[in-house]
């Protein structure tokens, strides 16, 4: 099992390594990263605050909302230890290149969850709503704490807003900034539970 685990952190940083040396992938994210300003950055820092509030008040009205959906469905324990998690414990020294592609990297991620959450999007009512509440219930299928994948179904509506307002670039935008946010709170918080 081990051997198997070896094989998916080599596959996950040489996808992230191909797509950060990609000179049009490169410039597209440095331009991503360069648009954002201090609105843009206020606007993201008071949403991540709003979704810390909702998740957290999940997690104090039911036990079940600090579970992934992963983790409700699966029976053997070993199996609900998320997958990243695993591959992080494992491979601690992975964790900083890891990270740092994962920055590089995130304009491009995001871009392509613009375009399956957010490109097309008509109305609020016949697809905003519902693309939004897929959009934070599907982090919850992955391995994030089903109250902060409630929560992120207000960023989902967000996003929805901004790319109704400026269209997929300026989603992408937001996106990237509350992904950043939020990468540098895991990464702080980590670095105060090692203290």
């Amino acid at each position: 099992m081990k051997q198997l685990r070896a094989f998916w952190p080599a596959i996950i940083f040489v996808a992230l390594s191909i797509v950060a040396i990609s000179k049009k992938n490169l410039l597209r994210n440095l331009t991503t990263y360069s648009s954002i300003n201090w609105q843009i950055l206020v606007e993201n820092i008071l949403l991540l605050i709003a979704i810390q509030i909702i998740a957290f008040t999940l997690f104090k009205i039911h036990p079940v909302f600090k579970q992934s959906l992963l983790t409700l469905v699966r029976k053997n324990e070993d199996e609900k230890v998320p997958f990243l998690a695993k591959i992080f414990n494992d491979y601690k020294l992975a964790v900083p290149l890891f990270v740092l592609l994962l920055l590089i990297n995130a304009p491009s991620l995001v871009r392509i969850e613009e375009l399956i959450f957010r490109q097309g999007t008509n109305s609020w009512w016949s697809d905003g709503i519902i693309r939004s509440a897929t959009f934070g219930l599907l982090h919850s299928a992955l391995g994030v704490p089903l109250g902060i994948g409630l929560a992120s179904i207000l960023t989902g509506l967000w996003l929805t807003y901004q790319y109704f307002g400026g269209g997929i670039e300026l989603s992408i935008l937001h996106h990237t900034t509350y992904n950043t946010l939020v990468l540098g709170m895991i990464i702080t918080t980590s670095l105060m539970n090692k203290n």
